[in-house]
């Protein structure tokens, strides 16, 4: 209802990654305004990896305020190829949309 695209940075991120790379989408966030930040990874994360991406926070959309999003997830290629994907507000409502007029067809006459 804002009018506003919203916006999720994906770094990818290739071999060993570490806690200090979390940094990296928090200061995404902020500098390049997205509102979440996914890491795409070939490796599970480390315990100290994940409390950093949770101390992130989390994103509330302005239209659904009981909804919350961690604003930086991190996603394995493993758990992408099992179907997994990133937790975001994947729905609109309907004030977003702008519906069609509906009309009735005219039935066609044959000459």
């Amino acid at each position: 209802n804002s009018d506003k695209l919203k916006h999720i940075a994906a770094p990818v991120k290739n071999g060993n990654m570490q806690r200090n790379q979390i940094v990296t989408p928090k200061s995404v966030i902020g500098g390049k305004k997205a509102d979440l930040a996914l890491f795409v990874t070939l490796r599970p994360p480390t315990e100290s990896m994940k409390q950093e991406a949770y101390g992130a926070g989390f994103y509330t959309p302005e239209a659904y305020p009981d909804h919350h999003f961690p604003k930086v997830q991190i996603l394995t290629i493993e758990e992408i190829l099992n179907g997994g994907c990133a937790d975001y507000p994947c729905y609109a409502p309907e004030v977003t949309f702008q519906r069609a007029p509906r009309r009735r067809s005219r039935a066609r006459r044959n000459g």
